[in-house]
């Protein structure tokens, strides 16, 4: 099991290697769901142009299974996903939303790098002993380069990460306290907070209601996560 906070090169490469054999990711967040879709969202519909869109799912709530070969990522507490921790490769740990969001977000940018260069010696998970070697025959000898590139740029990442949301904070501090009285408002008045996006600012609506629901604040609905109006 590997942790994608603390060791993000070793989970891009493992995710990718499964990848490159076929495999799918599968999500799995009991206590936030909203995280497991977001992931799902960013590996099969990514935004940046020239990704690549890879096979990734979210897993029911109960009852779940995967393929073999395929990779499950499991995040948040360990007591909500303890009873198939047997079949878990990958997990992000209980922290804050900030961090979840960050370690997720760099797990996919990190897999799209390894990409185009994984490892030739290493087959597909599963054990099924497909070889990718006349995939990558030009990448023979340069797996410790990219391996000193992915930790660069997963380093580099945390630290662009943390000044990104700094500076958004001092620059629209104003504008986020003015919703901040405005939502304690309308939970004063016994109003509602309705929120929608597209993508993965859907997934953002979903969490902004499971936040609200963890507070005093008012009621809370993702119009997002209604099919009838998102569809």
């Amino acid at each position: 099991m590997i942790d994608c906070h603390a060791d993000p090169v070793d989970a891009a490469r493992h995710l990718a290697r499964a990848f490159s054999g076929g495999r799918w990711l599968v999500v799995v967040a009991p206590d936030t769901p909203d995280h497991a879709r977001h992931v799902a969202v960013e590996f099969l519909h990514p935004v940046v142009t020239g990704a690549v869109a890879l096979p990734a799912r979210v897993a029911p709530p109960v009852g779940w299974v995967r393929s073999p070969g395929d990779v499950v990522l499991a995040i948040g507490d360990r007591l909500s996903w303890d009873d198939q921790a047997d079949v878990v490769d990958l997990v992000i740990p209980a922290l804050s939303d900030a961090e979840i969001m960050t370690s997720y977000h760099l797990l996919w940018e990190l897999v799209q790098l390894e990409l185009g260069a994984v490892s030739p010696d290493v087959p597909p998970l599963g054990g099924d002993g497909d070889s990718t070697d006349f995939l990558y025959p030009f990448l023979e000898g340069a797996v410790d380069e990219a391996v000193a590139d992915l930790t660069y740029s997963a380093q580099a990442k945390a630290v662009e990460s943390a000044s990104v949301a700094s500076a958004a904070l001092a620059a629209n501090g104003k504008q986020i306290a003015a919703v901040v009285e405005l939502l304690a408002a309308t939970a004063a008045a016994g109003g509602r907070v309705l929120t929608m996006g597209n993508g993965g600012s859907a997934c953002d609506a979903d969490r902004m209601v499971r936040l609200l629901s963890e507070t005093e604040g008012p009621v809370a609905h993702s119009l997002a996560a209604d099919s009838a109006v998102s569809a």
